[in-house]
């Protein structure tokens, strides 16, 4: 992977939102997904939603060509979403997502992959938990190393191993996964919507 990883949303030591590395395009399909998701959550559960959330995991994910369009030749995403707060106590998640990668071409690309994902996961929480700035976590995101060219098949997930087998890779175009340390996978059209979305809100 060329480049950095690129991120959006709150964090803890800034009072608004920020980000780094993606497009104005990208950032506003995202936004809108999870600003009319978080709202309906608010309007749906308003006793409940704000515990929830901040109970939620650390979600990894992969945009699959067509989940996320970003104009031409977008490729995959691979990132992490975490439960995040500004300065001033409005909440939305932050999310740090690498550039578009080319398809994987078997187990062993996919599981390094998923092992880089874990490293930006821990930037992520050490982001929040610490109170970084923003460059800080620019930082640290820039010095991170980028996906090793192969890793052991062994060090996936075996469901994610399952499902992203070279026979079931093509029928999961225009969809995203998303996975976090106590389950999943969840295979999406486009981005969650509706019980899916609400989902990725609730404890583990």
């Amino acid at each position: 992977m060329s480049g950095v990883a690129g991120w959006y949303g709150k964090l803890p030591a800034l009072g608004d939102f920020a980000s780094r590395r993606l497009t104005p395009e990208w950032i506003t399909q995202w936004d809108g997904w999870l600003a009319a998701g978080l709202h309906q959550l608010r309007v749906d559960a308003p006793d409940t939603w704000l515990n929830d959330y901040l109970a939620s995991p650390a979600w990894r994910f992969a945009l699959l060509p067509g989940a996320l369009p970003d104009g031409p030749g977008e490729g995959l995403r691979v990132g992490v979403m975490i439960p995040s707060v500004d300065r001033v106590g409005r909440y939305f998640p932050l999310v740090v997502i690498s550039p578009p990668l080319p398809r994987p071409n078997d187990g062993a690309q996919v599981a390094a992959l998923w092992q880089w994902a874990g490293q930006i996961e821990e930037i992520a929480v050490n982001a929040l938990h610490e109170d970084w700035s923003a460059e800080t976590l620019d930082a640290a995101l820039t010095d991170a190393p980028p996906p090793a060219a192969a890793a052991p098949d062994r060090s996936l997930p075996p469901a994610l191993a399952n499902l992203l087998s070279q026979a079931a890779w093509d029928g999961l175009q225009g969809c995203s996964l998303w996975l976090h340390a106590g389950g999943g996978p969840s295979v999406q059209p486009a981005l969650p919507q509706g019980a899916a979305f609400a989902a990725l809100f609730r404890p583990n």
